[in-house]
């Protein structure tokens, strides 16, 4: 006769290499938003430079914790060209009222004008309209896919979100933080704004840097963002990832450790998954069924039966070395397995 036995253990819990595409809501995935006139290779060269960062400030050699954190993900803000990458960013300032509709508008005939000098004033008003329409469009798809790859890769798996963004990627980063949906996400996703042209910060777990120096710019067309927020760091001139805030000391700085307050605010969430049903309690093979708290779309652990040794912690798939397995709610560093003893 076998005899269950339940034992508490400390464990080496290896988070990325075994079910990783399971729920697991110790895990932390980390997204770069890049700026307007940026091409997918300059924003995987800056996802390179922020990755050594993040692996020599915070990760340290730890493989529970790059395992935690993972590789930095992109979230890719396409290019469609220099105009119309400014013009879309005009409209995201317009939308926050950062600059009013009538000075948007005058920008936009401006550049008709200045395409075509022979073109008559009643064509204008027409053609500005079908600007704004195809702006809007091409705008709105961007950010409903941005949301998509989050829900998909991140939310649906209960993992919670750091963005770190910058440029005309903090804009993007506030429309994304305003439509999450269910909004209980929003707990659960933080934004690091790096040079930002936006006025504030949307995310409540949320905070930005910008070089006083920096004139959060897309020079020689815009010198000046109206109502962006105010600099809180200091160092040489310039606008740039890299060259301007991850190699100066003072912008360097307070990134790090506003990310890491970030990655600690976001720890102390509560479980996203509570009781359903309680299953044999009293007994040495209690277990409990789980639900989501508020996204009701998320069916993956009905009836899988969990091991409750701390309800109220966050919900994972364990393996240890001795090959017991099972999902638990439970404390990270002491790991709860079951062991089969033969008499």
């Amino acid at each position: 006769m076998k005899i269950l036995i339940k034992l508490t253990l400390v464990i080496s819990l290896f988070f990325g290499t075994l079910y990783a595409q399971n729920i697991n809501e110790c895990k932390t995935d980390i997204y770069f938003g890049n700026g307007v006139w940026n091409s997918q290779d300059d924003a995987e060269k800056s996802i390179i430079e922020l990755q050594k960062i993040i692996d020599k400030v915070i990760i340290k050699n730890d493989p529970k914790l790059q395992a935690k954190y993972g590789q930095i993900k992109l979230q890719y803000n396409w290019s469609y060209g220099e105009m119309m990458d400014l013009l879309e960013t005009f409209y995201q300032l317009k939308e926050t009222e950062q600059i009013e509709e009538e000075y948007f508008f005058s920008f936009i005939d401006y550049l008709i004008k200045t395409a075509d000098k022979d073109i008559k004033n009643e064509y204008i008003k027409a053609m500005r309209e079908q600007i704004i329409n195809l702006v809007t469009i091409l705008e709105e798809n961007e950010v409903d896919s941005m949301l998509t790859k989050y829900y998909e890769e991140s939310f649906k798996l209960s993992h919670k979100v750091l963005l770190i963004s910058h440029s005309q990627g903090n804009l993007f980063a506030n429309r994304i933080y305003d439509k999450i949906n269910p909004t209980g996400y929003k707990d659960y996703f933080a934004n690091m704004q790096i040079a930002s042209p936006a006025s504030e910060v949307n995310a409540s777990k949320g905070d930005y840097v910008t070089l006083s120096t920096d004139l959060t710019s897309f020079d020689p067309v815009i010198n000046f963002i109206p109502g962006s927020m105010r600099p809180n760091a200091s160092g040489n001139n310039g606008h740039k990832l890299v060259s301007a805030y991850l190699s100066q000391a003072d912008p360097l700085n307070k990134i790090t450790t506003k990310i890491k307050q970030l990655l600690a605010n976001l720890d102390t969430e509560p479980s996203q998954w509570e009781l359903d049903n309680e299953l044999n309690k009293g007994t040495k093979d209690f277990k409990i069924t789980l639900k989501h708290r508020f996204d009701t779309t998320i069916t993956s652990m009905q009836d899988i039966e969990v091991y409750p040794f701390k309800p109220s912690a966050k919900l994972y798939h364990v393996t240890d070395n001795t090959g017991g397995n099972g999902w638990v709610k439970a404390k990270i560093k002491m790991l709860p397995i079951l062991l089969i003893i033969k008499p």
